[in-house]
């Protein structure tokens, strides 16, 4: 059984949401609330799987509260950042502090049961109303995606341990407990590795990360050894 707690301060919206995960069978929402200190306790006490999560919360802040919830040792939760298309850039930077993704209110609730199994199974979620809302936010704040930043030879910088931690990322990964996890390395080691990753790309998130290790191919690789040259069948 999953279980899913709600933080909105909009009570219409928190009731529509609950109306449709409680038809699903194996979603069990197990309380909400209007606060994000409220979102905390209740996820900690009720040890929650899945935390739906207002970009535009009031009364507190939104990155304090993603990585309370998501972050080892306290937090173990998955969280899903509920965005208004105007609001985008609060839930972009979210990613940053361990959102698993972010929906755009109206435009992506249709799916929500999928999205909160999905998060709950310890996947990044990027619909394709929150992808598009991710690259206009990256290039409004004129950051290059797939520009210098991105170049072949930053990645011949990483160590071989340093790419399996970013094309663990670029699968869909988002949290370092998950990616921990399937590296067998401890979480401190995860957080070290991808702060080494973001300085010798130079590169500013691990969001940009995810996309530039797409770029490479580093997703489609079933090891990932030191890179000296391009790898064979990806384009320059």
């Amino acid at each position: 059984m999953i279980t899913v707690a709600m933080a909105d301060d909009n009570r219409g919206l928190r009731r529509g949401l609950r109306l449709r995960l409680e038809r699903a069978n194996g979603i069990a929402v197990v309380g909400e609330t209007a606060s994000h200190v409220g979102i905390v306790k209740l996820c900690r006490a009720r040890k929650v799987q899945v935390a739906l999560l207002d970009a535009r919360l009031p009364g507190g802040d939104l990155l304090a509260t993603v990585r309370a919830l998501s972050e080892p040792p306290m937090g173990h939760t998955a969280v899903l950042v509920l965005a208004d298309k105007y609001h985008d850039a609060h839930a972009i930077s979210a990613f940053d502090a361990g959102a698993s993704g972010f929906l755009v209110k109206g435009a992506d609730t249709m799916d929500l049961i999928g999205t909160v199994q999905t998060a709950a199974r310890g996947r990044a979620i990027v619909t394709a109303s929150a992808a598009t809302v991710l690259v206009t936010e990256l290039l409004r704040r004129k950051k290059l995606l797939w520009g210098e930043a991105a170049s072949h030879d930053a990645a011949a910088q990483l160590s071989a341990a340093e790419l399996s931690v970013v094309s663990q990322l670029s699968r869909g990964r988002s949290s370092n407990e998950a990616i921990a996890a399937n590296l067998h390395l401890s979480v401190n080691t995860v957080r070290t590795q991808l702060q080494s990753c973001l300085r010798k790309t130079g590169l500013a998130d691990r969001t940009q990360l995810a996309l530039w290790g797409v770029q490479l191919g580093l997703d489609r690789l079933a090891t990932t050894p030191r890179i000296t040259k391009m790898p064979t069948g990806i384009a320059e």
